[in-house]
């Protein structure tokens, strides 16, 4: 979600940014504060 970064970094406000682009603040948050799971990690030290 880099669009909402640059909108950020314009000085618009969060709430009005996710707004416009019909993007629920929990799927933000889960977006902004995701982590890849072990196995997926696993598979990708696996990856030739």
């Amino acid at each position: 979600m880099p669009l909402i970064n640059q909108f950020l970094a314009q000085g618009y406000a969060l709430v009005r940014i996710l707004s416009a682009l019909k993007i629920k603040p929990s799927t933000y948050y889960n977006w902004l504060h995701w982590q890849p799971s072990r196995q997926e990690k696993r598979r990708e030290s696996l990856k030739p």
